[in-house]
C-alpha cells in the first residue's frame, strides 16, 4: 500500500516561508502490519527511544544558530 503524504510540510513552507523549517521524519512500515493496521508495540517503542535520542542534538544546534 503507498501513501502519498507531504501535505502538512507543503501547508507549514505556504504558511511561515521565512520562519519554519519543516523535516518530515518517514519510516518504513516495518513497525506494524499495514493489512491489519495492528503495531509492533516494542518497534514502535523503540521508533520513539531513536526519535527522543535526537532531541539533545536538535536542541543543541537551534541554540547554536540562534532559533528561539
Amino acid at each position: 500500500m503507498r501513501f502519498k503524504g507531504g501535505h502538512f510540510s507543503a501547508w507549514i513552507h505556504e504558511t511561515f516561508p521565512t520562519s519554519v523549517c519543516s523535516i518530515a521524519i518517514e519510516f518504513k512500515k516495518f513497525f506494524m502490519d499495514e493489512w491489519s493496521g495492528e503495531a509492533d508495540l516494542r518497534e514502535v517503542d523503540a521508533i520513539f527511544g531513536a526519535l527522543k535520542s535526537t532531541l539533545p542534538g536538535v536542541r543543541s544546534e537551534l541554540l547554536r544558530v540562534g532559533a528561539t
